[in-house]
């Protein structure tokens, strides 16, 4: 399966919105598939990367291979500092669009695309200033 940049984003900004740094319980996520229109897999499959990246706590249990419990426990301090920097929709669009020109597919090859396209955009600003 590939990574569905959209879906991360989503993810963790649906995340970020709830009270007090809660979990977001199998019910919010099933609620969240239905919102952006993913399918169950496409968010198992995403939530165990961003675990393995370190940006997400997540609790996924099996049974009869199967998966039975599944919630996004808290984004992780990495995890607030690449949410931050992909925040802002132009941040978002161009790194986006770097990482597909590049064939980029790994997490942490789009991290750094975003953060060194905040830094230009930052750079590029002071310097007009």
């Amino acid at each position: 399966m590939k990574l569905n940049y959209e879906l991360i984003r989503n993810l963790l900004l649906t995340a970020e919105d709830k009270e007090n740094n809660s979990s977001l319980s199998q019910k919010e996520l099933d609620e969240f598939i239905d919102k952006f229109d993913y399918t169950f897999d496409e968010l198992t499959y995403h939530l165990k990367r961003l675990e393995e990246a370190d940006y997400i706590d997540v609790t996924i249990r099996y049974a009869s291979n199967q998966v039975y419990i599944y919630a996004l426990n808290y984004i992780t301090w990495d995890g607030h500092q690449f949410l931050d920097t992909i925040r802002s929709d132009k941040v978002w669009s161009t790194s986006k669009k770097v990482a597909n020109d590049l064939k980029v597919k790994s997490i942490s090859a789009f991290t750094q695309i975003a953060f060194q396209v905040a830094s230009n955009l930052i750079s590029n600003y002071l310097s007009f200033k």
